[in-house]
């Protein structure tokens, strides 16, 4: 322990310039997290750059990389000047100090900050300290981690410098790589997929970093840590998708599927194409649909979509599935999907008239443990919603703030049941119908890295009603929340999942093209 103290109290010798530019930045944040949002400190020697909310985060965050790699490398674990090793120093008691230096000028502030920024925003301290723990293992797990694997596999700020953009430049080939694998869009069908590739990345560096301090084979330490981010790679493209989605959803016929969907031509747009609509690469098509069957106190949730298109001079256009995002609600009525398709096969069959065969992936969910709350003027409380007020901004939409984690909820809105008075306007009439909105929650075991543990997020009302046709004149609909109000919450519980099959006969491709979605 005592060379674990001489070592700490060293470092505090050597990097007390970084500790007060990390203290003060803290501070700052502290103090603008707890102003209105729009509180903002323009530093007058950079007028390019300002000190706000949004952007102290990335900045302490940088800082913190920077200051865990300077740490790291002051005794430098790369070359052949580790003086440190003809020392009485032990590896683990050097890896120790530097965990504790880590821990007592960020880990332990921020902690103290997180607790303030709760005791700010009306939230019980000893009710929330383990949730503050959680986040500051989740925060060392993806930022101080990785961080002190950069510092001690390379020699100086130049070369970890170098590795960050290396690491980016992976980052972005292996995004681009899993886009064009088929079917990658569904990988959430793949249960455990996403923590296998968690716990391989992870296990590659803890692995890296702890052999490096107790062996120093930097280039063994380094291949490992490719060997394990190679494997994961390896894995998201070799996974083969569609099998993993085909036995999550089961084919259904379209009577026994949780909702009756019949799709629709939309109607040939008279409407010109945008000037910068020939530059693009994937076209979207726009697939009509109309809805019903949905049950009361439901919700069906369209996961994904896979289309296939034939035309009769036998070009078959098939690019697997596509992620989709899109709730049927049991008042049913119009809505539509979208599904890319590559320009250049776009083109070769734009003008032919082809049969689409349409594959859904479908979730359904239930309410469960539903209730009603009753909105009032000014801030109110609810035990699942946490602190909530109507939007200033968005009179559809309610304001509110909570301990952590967004909440996992549906909730509904019925005009007819209140009495909410408001005024057309030129571009807008009010909804007169039942709307929904929709949480998804982060109620997960894993906690969520991050810094400010209170979490502040929207719950939207929508209108239902869509219109496919161009017109200019349209008005949208909007709706409007007011005191005493009645909105259902209920708790979305997944009942099954189904996969649908449809078909369209004789349709134009270039009739799917909905260019009313588009501006000149």
């Amino acid at each position: 322990m005592r060379q674990i103290l001489h070592i700490f109290k060293k470092d505090i010798r050597r990097h007390w310039p970084e500790i007060l530019i990390s203290l003060a930045l803290l501070g700052l944040y502290a103090r603008l997290m707890t102003h209105h949002q729009g509180d903002r400190l323009t530093a007058y020697w950079f007028p390019w750059y300002q000190l706000s909310a949004t952007s102290i985060p990335s900045l302490m965050i940088i800082f913190w990389i920077f200051l865990t790699v300077r740490l790291v490398q002051g005794e430098t674990l790369v070359g052949d000047r580790q003086w440190w090793v003809t020392k009485p120093y032990e590896w683990w008691k050097l890896l120790a100090a530097k965990e504790i230096f880590l821990l007592a000028f960020i880990g332990t502030p921020l902690f103290l900050v997180q607790l303030f920024l709760l005791r700010h925003a009306s939230f019980p301290i000893l009710h929330n300290f383990v949730g503050v723990l959680e986040m500051q293992f989740a925060l060392a797990i993806v930022l101080f981690l990785p961080s002190v694997a950069l510092g001690s596999l390379t020699k100086s700020l130049g070369q970890a410098f170098i590795a960050l953009l290396i690491v980016f430049v992976g980052f972005s080939a292996t995004a681009a790589l899993l886009a064009k694998v088929p079917n990658s869009g569904m990988s959430f069908a793949v249960e455990g997929l996403g923590e296998i590739s968690s716990v391989l990345v992870l296990g590659s560096i803890i692995g890296a970093a702890g052999w490096q301090y107790a062996r120093r084979k930097t280039w063994a330490s380094r291949g490992l840590l490719v060997a394990g981010i190679a494997v994961t790679v390896l894995i998201g493209v070799l996974t083969p998708y569609a099998i993993f989605v085909n036995r999550k959803y089961p084919l259904l016929e379209p009577k026994d599927a949780p909702a009756q969907i019949a799709p629709e031509v939309l109607p040939k747009s008279t409407k010109k194409p945008p000037i910068w609509f020939d530059r693009m690469s994937d076209i979207p098509l726009t697939i009509p649909i109309s809805v019903s069957g949905v049950g009361a106190g439901k919700v069906v949730l369209v996961q994904g979509i896979k289309l296939t298109i034939e035309t009769p001079e036998g070009t078959k256009l098939d690019r697997g599935w596509n992620r989709q995002w899109l709730f049927l609600w049991p008042e049913g009525g119009q809505n539509q999907i979208s599904y890319p398709i590559d320009r250049k096969r776009f083109d070769q069959i734009k003008t032919q008239k082809a049969v689409l065969h349409i594959e859904l992936a479908l979730t359904e969910y239930q309410e469960e443990e539903e209730r009603e709350i009753v909105l009032i003027e000014g801030e109110f409380s609810d035990p699942k919603l946490g602190f909530c007020t109507f939007s200033q901004r968005n009179p559809s939409q309610i304001d509110c703030r909570r301990a952590f984690r967004t909440p996992g909820l549906m909730a509904t809105f019925d005009p007819s049941q209140a009495s909410c008075q408001a005024q057309e306007s030129d571009t807008e009439i009010i909804e007169d119908k039942t709307s929904h909105a929709w949480l998804a929650g982060g109620d997960d075991d894993f906690p969520t890295p991050g810094l400010n543990p209170v979490v502040s997020y929207s719950l939207a009302f929508r209108s239902q009603q869509s219109v496919f046709t161009p017109d200019k004149h349209a008005k949208r609909r909007t709706v409007y929340l007011c005191s005493g109000a009645k909105v259902r919450l209920a708790k979305p519980q997944a009942v099954r999942d189904a996969r649908v099959k449809l078909e369209m006969q004789n349709v134009a491709v270039q009739d799917l093209v909905n260019f009313g979605n588009y501006e000149d």
